[in-house]
């Protein structure tokens, strides 16, 4: 007669697991703490560790005790990558993140078009960064005839004339992009300036005496 019990082993072919969760609660403050979680991880370290297979991506499933271990599997999420990856400052006033370097780009010709940069730059006269920026992006695209560029044509502007160079440089554009819709974006580390965006930059002129 078959007797139901904890102690029966189960009856072939039965492919159930049995997981077993050991919770241990310490309750006391100072040594007595302490003393407690070094028996805890005296008692753990003598237990065997289970190794458990894994698998590269694409191999096949891992076995475990003639069973087979099911593995998350690998999803690719589609994201909108902005063009340029904001510096993240940490707490203290360090960076989470390496700040990008822009590079000079000693073969763009600052000459070229119907008037040379820095006299576009002087006629213009920007006084704020913002606006630095738009008379930089319109100069690229109407007088070096670039309506599509990247930042580092504009911070070759920025850098022949001596203007602030932010440490986060491109983050003036990616927020006159999401505020006012002055640039966008027509791939991956281009920019342009959008038709509102080139009216604006035509706008800006020297402050009159």
């Amino acid at each position: 007669m078959a007797r139901n019990s904890r102690g029966t082993t189960p009856p072939k072919g039965d492919d159930s697991e049995e997981m077993t969760v050991i919770v241990v609660r310490v309750k006391g403050q100072g040594d007595t703490l302490r003393k407690g979680f070094e028996a805890i991880s005296t008692a753990f370290a003598s237990l065997s560790p289970a190794t458990f297979p894994s698998r590269r991506n694409g191999g096949p499933p891992a076995q475990l005790n003639g069973g087979t271990v099911e593995e998350p599997v690998d999803e690719e999420i589609d994201e909108e990558v902005d063009d340029e990856e904001p510096v993240i400052e940490a707490p203290g006033g360090g960076s989470s993140a390496k700040p990008r370097k822009y590079k000079f780009l000693d073969d763009f010709d600052l000459n070229a078009g119907p008037m040379p940069w820095k006299e576009f730059a002087a006629s213009k006269a920007p006084k704020t960064d913002s606006d630095c920026y738009l008379v930089a992006s319109l100069w690229i695209t109407e007088n070096a005839g670039l309506p599509t560029f990247t930042i580092n044509h504009v911070f070759t502007c920025f850098r022949a004339m001596q203007w602030n160079e932010q440490k986060d440089f491109s983050q003036p554009m990616r927020l006159m992009k999401s505020k006012k819709s002055y640039f966008d974006n027509p791939s991956r580390k281009s920019w342009k300036l959008t038709q509102v965006g080139l009216e604006a930059a035509r706008a800006i002129t020297a402050p009159t005496s």
